[in-house]
């Protein structure tokens, strides 16, 4: 993993994490801090932190593109942040 942290900005990043959703967004403060113009598709597993994981993204001036949500409470999220 360390040729990764060598990353300073990125233009699209995709979560599929299975739930894991906001470990990955804690973990990824100094990638979606750094990026400028940077697209972001998550797919939101249940419910449950849905909001939380909207207010970290916007924390980050993510503004939402897309959404689909299904039956079973799953979504898939489309956000781009251009500074």
């Amino acid at each position: 993993m360390s040729e990764f942290a060598q990353i300073k900005q990125a233009d699209w990043i995709k979560i599929d994490v299975e739930g894991a959703e906001l470990e990955v967004l804690k973990g990824a403060h100094h990638i979606l801090s750094n990026s400028k113009d940077i697209r972001l598709l998550i797919e939101i597993h249940g419910l449950d932190n849905y909001e939380l994981i909207k207010k970290i993204l916007s924390s980050y001036d993510f503004k939402i593109e897309f959404e689909k949500t299904y039956a079973v409470g799953d979504r898939h999220i489309i956000l781009k942040k251009k500074s």
